[in-house]
């Protein structure tokens, strides 16, 4: 047994063997120096891009879900804006608003006899919206006239109702002089009212 033991170890101090096993060592260091380390060194980092990649991605997501409910807001808002902007444009806007009160007035079958929208007066002094007033005398059967001033509310411009005076054309019907009792007397209404619009700054 003995004399094994000293055949390996004389065998271990000749030098060739040490210098192979040296060579493996080197080689080994090489190795793991060269490329082990740095490949390793490599892998944490493309670990750590790739945790950070994750990461922006779901920073992401969230903030195209909160986009997506921003769009359906924005939509519903941009439909409510074109409405507004129609009920109270950013100028007074005359013109327009007569012919919206005379193609309604030939809707409803009644006839304008005088129609006053005063876009002269200067709104209010800090004023955010300006008003205009409106004086409007129809003549038509009493069933349209009703019409035609429940409709103004109905207008793409904003109008407000101030003051109704129903005017009779008969006196008497029948024995009857109730002018509500008969739709289709001739009618005349005074309607005074407001429509509006932004004030400049």
């Amino acid at each position: 047994m003995k004399h094994l033991q000293s055949l390996r170890l004389e065998s271990l101090k000749r030098p060739p063997i040490l210098i192979s096993l040296l060579a493996v060592i080197v080689l080994l260091a090489v190795w793991y120096l060269g490329w082990m380390s740095p490949e390793a060194a490599k892998l944490t980092t493309i670990n750590q891009q790739e945790q950070s990649l994750t990461a922006h991605l779901q920073t992401l997501q969230l903030q195209l879900q909160t986009d997506k409910s921003h769009s359906v807001l924005v939509k519903r808002d941009v439909r409510d804006l074109a409405i507004f902007a129609a009920a109270v444009p950013p100028v007074a806007e005359a013109g327009p608003l007569t012919t919206s009160l005379y193609n309604l007035s030939k809707w409803t079958g009644v006839s304008i006899q005088s129609l006053i929208d005063d876009t002269t007066a200067p709104p209010a002094k800090g004023a955010v919206i300006g008003s205009i007033p409106v004086s409007i005398t129809l003549k038509g059967p009493h069933k349209d006239c009703l019409t035609f001033l429940a409709d103004i509310y109905k207008l793409p411009r904003l109008i407000t109702i101030s003051a109704v005076s129903p005017i009779s054309g008969a006196t008497s019907v029948q024995g009857q002089s109730n002018v509500l009792a008969n739709d289709n007397l001739p009618y005349t209404m005074s309607i005074t009212g407001t429509a509006y619009f932004f004030a400049k700054p």
